[in-house]
């Protein structure tokens, strides 16, 4: 008898995270998805306890609310903005809209673990690009048979590791491919970033038909269970998504905090300058145990620990027995390494000082 027979592609699908069994009772203290540890803005979560947002009804046209909201905080053309479920759906029907079967999707090597998942699904074939240190290099994707890839994705700053490269190196990897690349910039720590290249970007969408960035609400904007992304590109980019959207992207609730998150600007440059300072006086911390701490500009930071003797794989599960939770992952590139999302500020000082015995004391 035969059976249904899925792409070719969705065998290759692999996890790319660790993820330890669920423990009751639950974990005291969560560092392991980069999550906002602030929360949303206090005007967001008023409204969401005392309304029942019309569950019971259906919101069409939902870019007629966010969209006209979105351009004008962000100085945007409307008419270039998309919506989605996260911005990782964004990026996903991007994949299914323009990776053909069998075509190529670079990537950087060590760069946002998903993205491989989209392309398989897609019938497309994702290839890393070597990296150094887990920071892009322009010049590998250069060098790569450009005649075969129809997609060039870059994360800018870069998840697990929390590296980015500057605004210059993007322009100049999109001035040396072929106008029919669509170059994706995953932004979703854009907000995050001390010195931020949005006004650059946003200026090089307008100009060239060919790039889209993506944003998401999940991060700064503390609502990462609402599932809420936007993104930016060519009419003619924003056109050929919308027509591979869900009918209804975002529940009626998802779409009023959104519309709430953006009106509360001195929430979000607390949310800001918190994480700034947090990632600086933590840097520092878990550099002076003796760990590296790769350069972030994100609001989590990637800790490398020795290949042997007191190892990651050790120090999750001295973590774990005692509460916490930080996030391993199943690439061999970061076997070495645990990324710790910068939480409040009591749960990281204990974090710290879990840590410093495990370095001690061993597992």
């Amino acid at each position: 008898m035969k059976y249904p027979t899925p792409n070719p592609g969705i065998k290759q699908i692999a996890a790319h995270m660790i993820d330890p069994d669920m423990a009751w009772p639950p974990p005291m203290i969560r560092l392991d998805s980069n999550e906002n540890a602030l929360g949303a803005s206090p005007h967001v979560i008023n409204t969401a306890k005392m309304s029942s947002f019309e569950n019971e009804r259906y919101i069409p046209n939902q870019h007629r609310f966010l969209v006209p909201a979105l351009a004008e905080r962000f100085g945007l053309d409307p008419d270039r903005v998309a919506i989605g479920c996260g911005s990782d759906d964004l990026l996903a029907r991007l994949v299914r809209c323009y990776l053909g079967r069998g075509r190529q999707l670079l990537r950087s090597q060590n760069s946002y673990l998903k993205t491989p998942r989209y392309a398989l699904s897609a019938g497309g074939e994702p290839v890393p690009v070597e990296d150094q240190d887990f920071t892009v290099v322009v010049d590998n994707f250069l060098a790569r048979n450009l005649d075969i890839v129809d997609i060039i994705y870059l994360a800018n700053p870069d998840n697990p590791s929390g590296t980015m490269i500057p605004f210059s190196e993007i322009k100049r990897l999109h001035a040396n491919i072929p106008s029919r690349i669509l170059l994706i910039v995953d932004c979703a720590y854009e907000e995050y970033i001390d010195e931020g290249c949005f006004e650059q970007l946003r200026g090089l969408v307008e100009a060239s038909p060919n790039v889209i960035f993506t944003r998401t609400f999940s991060k700064v904007y503390g609502l990462a269970g609402a599932r809420i992304g936007w993104s930016y590109s060519s009419r003619e980019v924003q056109d050929i998504i919308n027509k591979a959207s869900l009918t209804f992207p975002l529940s009626s609730a998802s779409l009023r905090m959104a519309l709430l998150a953006l009106e509360d600007q001195s929430h979000f440059n607390w949310v800001k300058s918190y994480n700034r300072n947090t990632r600086v006086k933590f840097t520092s911390a878990f550099e002076k145990m003796g760990l590296r701490v790769y350069p972030s500009q994100t609001n989590f930071l990637l800790l490398e620990f020795p290949r042997q003797g007191n190892s990651a794989m050790e120090a999750e599960l001295y973590l774990r027995q005692r509460g916490v939770w930080v996030r391993r992952f199943a690439s061999k590139n970061y076997e070495s390494t645990l990324r710790i999302t910068l939480g409040l500020e009591n749960q990281l000082d204990l974090t710290a000082g879990y840590l410093q015995n495990f370095l001690e004391q061993g597992y």
